[in-house]
């Protein structure tokens, strides 16, 4: 005899039973699908190298905004380039093949730039003198010798003074251009050529752009005697410039006229014969020579640029 149970299924039709099996196996797939899902770990997701280069960013190898640094006038009369910059070109004279000139700093002093004044006669060479204005307004009948003789008048500044000069470009130029008005007092002229104390090392490129907006030109030098370095022997002095000509077929000579450099004006009769016989001409400095000037100053960016 049938149990109660077996008569009740014998009652539902066969189709029914299909779909109530087909309901609990999907049933049964979905929870085993969804629970190995949970379980498993998540996948690492991994790129080819190439794929990797296209999607790392690209590090330009040159700042397309700095300017390239070149701290010297070209043949064209194009003036220095660097970041910040902004000399105007000029036009320069042709120059000796080979060429010397002579520069006297700091003066003047009556203990040495009468005789060099004398020297320089004798031997027909001028010369530049970068005046300083202090000196100037003691000795301003040195100043109207240099200048009465045919040398060249720089600009050393007024005061000389390294603390106060250097403490910003506006400063500087106040001061060269009060020796700039000493200067012009005296002889009648204004001139533009100058030379830092120290050299323009000590400038950045604000002192460039204030010099050169004002029309000045600063010169350095290539040759030094060394005559400030203590109590020298003309026969060093004269080493010196000996060690440093080389190939040189222009040079900018450095020396001095202070009071106890009397070595110095000893020298120079020596030191000009020597040049000459090595073919050398001798020129005086002008805003229509092309200046020579350090580069460190050129490499120091400005409050502004």
């Amino acid at each position: 005899m049938a149990t109660p149970k077996i008569k009740e299924l014998e009652k539902i039709p066969n189709h029914s039973i299909g779909i109530i099996s087909l309901i609990v196996i999907l049933t049964i797939g979905i929870t085993v699908i969804i629970a190995s899902h949970k379980l498993a770990p998540s996948p690492v997701k991994t790129m080819s190298s190439s794929h990797l280069n296209q999607t790392q960013p690209t590090i330009a190898t040159t700042d397309p905004t700095k300017t390239p640094i070149r701290p010297t006038y070209d043949s064209k009369g194009n003036p220095p380039t660097a970041l910040g910059l902004v000399m105007k070109t000029r036009a320069f004279d042709t120059e000796p093949s080979k060429v010397v000139y002579i520069t006297i700093d700091d003066g003047p002093y009556p203990q040495n730039t009468p005789h060099l004044l004398d020297v320089l006669k004798n031997e027909n060479v001028k010369a530049t003198f970068f005046d300083v204005g202090k000196q100037i307004e003691k000795y301003p009948w040195l100043l109207k010798a240099e200048y009465e003789q045919g040398h060249s008048i720089g600009n050393h500044t007024y005061s000389h003074d390294y603390n106060s000069l250097y403490k910003s470009p506006d400063t500087f130029l106040a001061d060269i251009q009060k020796n700039d008005n000493l200067i012009f007092s005296l002889l009648g002229i204004h001139t533009k050529i100058i030379r830092a104390p120290g050299g323009t090392s000590c400038f950045n490129i604000d002192y460039y752009n204030s010099l050169d907006a004002n029309d000045y030109m600063a010169f350095d030098w290539n040759m030094d005697t060394k005559d400030t370095e203590g109590e020298l022997s003309i026969q060093q002095i004269v080493g010196n410039v000996d060690k440093q000509i080389g190939h040189k077929h222009k040079v900018i000579l450095l020396m001095h006229d202070l009071p106890n450099k009397s070595s110095s004006a000893n020298a120079l009769p020596l030191i000009i014969s020597h040049l000459k016989e090595k073919g050398y001409s001798f020129g005086t400095l002008s805003p229509k020579i092309m200046p020579i000037t350090f580069p460190e100053g050129f490499y120091k960016a400005g409050a502004h640029s």
